[in-house]
């Protein structure tokens, strides 16, 4: 006989290969749904490094805002001026309908202007957080990017998050995922944002080694 301590070591082993082979298994889906995604936009944009985020994060906590988000901006090579926008922490609309971006229907690589002002509508709860703030942004941005180069993939905000990954805002992304876990900080679920930061982290590292 095993005894029950032989039983609950085989119980644990069974526990842990199962929430491995779970585990693979969320990955490799992870990896189905966004990995064309990710490879078009790599394949059209390229793969910046990560970004030092401490300016921004500077100016954040001096409560510069725009500047900040005009910094970011400038990390897309966007001819535009941020705006931010601000409504109540107790406003009741859903986050799609919070945090948008306005102003936007004549950007174009194409127009004359050389400059556009964009206004970005976020929650002012937002602004408390300084890595969540620039996620935020970042994402916005990006869908901003997206939509200036009238990409394929600009309106989904999946293809916005992988945009900002590739733009060097990654690392800031998973920074702000781990602080706070039960926000959602972007579209991506953990596994596709694990999967998506693990294929542009081993990207960079191979630029650094050229």
């Amino acid at each position: 006989m095993i005894g029950f301590i032989g039983l609950v070591i085989i119980v644990s082993i069974y526990l842990y290969i199962r929430a491995k082979m779970k585990r693979l298994l969320d990955m490799s889906d992870a990896g189905v749904r966004i990995g064309n995604k990710l490879l078009e936009l790599i394949k059209d944009f390229g793969v910046k490094g990560f970004i030092d985020s401490r300016p921004i994060i500077e100016l954040f906590n001096a409560n510069l805002n725009e500047r900040g988000a005009n910094l970011i901006a400038e990390k897309f090579g966007l001819p535009i001026s941020v705006i931010l926008t601000y409504v109540e922490n107790n406003h009741k609309e859903n986050y799609e309908l919070i945090a948008k971006v306005t102003n936007t229907e004549n950007l174009s690589p194409d127009s004359t202007e050389h400059y556009s002002v964009v206004n970005i509508v976020i929650k002012k709860e937002w602004t408390q957080d300084p890595y969540e703030l620039i996620v935020i942004l970042a994402r916005l941005i990006a869908d901003i990017f997206l939509r200036y180069n009238k990409h394929v993939r600009s309106g989904d905000m999946v293809s916005a998050d992988l945009t900002a990954m590739i733009f060097g805002f990654a690392y800031d992304m998973k920074m702000a995922r781990e602080v706070n876990r039960f926000t959602r900080i972007t579209y991506l679920n953990d596994y596709e944002f694990e999967y998506a930061y693990k294929k542009i982290k081993t990207i960079i590292a191979q630029m650094n080694k050229n």
